[in-house]
């Protein structure tokens, strides 16, 4: 009896280490600024010091594209989020290889 239950609590602590290791480490989420926004993607650049008013020109969207990746979610998701806006993304493990790379968004959340 004994035995059974330290195997189910082996097993439990396994699957929350396991849990936990995948959204940290794996897949950790996306942190960046939101440059551009089409539809229902959006353009986030890694840097989160950018200040961003308003509209990106087409030269600022270009000079962010070597460290930005697009985004693609459901509009109730990006309904809130603005140009400018600092954001952290988690998202799904494919990545379409492109330049600036694509993603699905699983979650999108402002940040301050």
């Amino acid at each position: 009896m004994k035995r059974t239950i330290y195997w189910l609590l082996a097993a439990f602590i396994l699957i929350i280490v396991s849990y936990t290791l995948y959204d940290k480490v794996i897949n950790p989420p996306y942190k960046g600024t939101v440059v551009q926004i089409d539809g229902n993607n959006m353009l986030v650049a890694a840097d989160t010091e950018i200040q961003i008013e308003g509209e990106s020109s087409k030269d600022e969207v270009q000079s962010y594209m070597n460290d930005s990746i697009w985004f693609s979610t459901s509009e109730d998701q990006i309904a809130n989020v603005k140009v400018g806006d600092k954001v952290k993304v988690s998202s799904g493990d494919y990545v379409e290889t492109s330049l600036p790379p694509r993603m699905d968004a699983i979650k999108v959340k402002k940040l301050r």
